[in-house]
């Protein structure tokens, strides 16, 4: 509707790139706060061609898995079970190196990093306020 001089927002040919996803997996998150994680990823599946890179941690990094859309619907792969710290998370992103941006899915009982080289999006289950990034509620 360019031509009447109408701009309206498309998603078609909208990529985001490699947008990682950290999962808490720590002992605080049980199988429904999982379930709400996954409905999270979906949505972020759904709207946008985009390449996940999906890190389950606790106090470690304990596992990594890769998804797309064309992978089909999404099953998570959670590991872990101990105490938090996202510090792990954000040294393993850096190393990397290729994320447009990161999104950590968490309760908020955790320890933060300083700061972050990378746009950060802080889910939370809580109303735990993170030191930087954007913080969403998920309920």
């Amino acid at each position: 509707l360019v031509h009447a001089g109408i701009y309206l927002p498309s998603i078609d040919g909208a990529t985001l790139g490699t947008v990682v996803v950290a999962v808490d997996t720590s002992g605080s998150i049980g199988q429904d706060v999982l379930g709400k994680f996954a409905a999270e990823i979906e949505g972020i599946l759904s709207a946008y061609e985009v390449q996940l890179v999906i890190l389950y941690h606790d106090s470690a990094v304990a596992h990594e898995q890769r998804w797309e859309p064309s992978d089909g619907p999404l099953v998570l792969e959670p590991r872990g079970g101990g105490g938090t710290d996202h510090v792990p998370v954000f040294e393993r992103v850096e190393a990397d190196g290729d994320a447009t941006c990161l999104i950590c899915l968490t309760d908020g009982y955790t320890r933060f990093p300083d700061s972050a080289s990378v746009p950060t999006m802080w889910a939370m289950t809580t109303d735990v306020e993170a030191p930087f990034g954007e913080c969403v509620r998920v309920a």
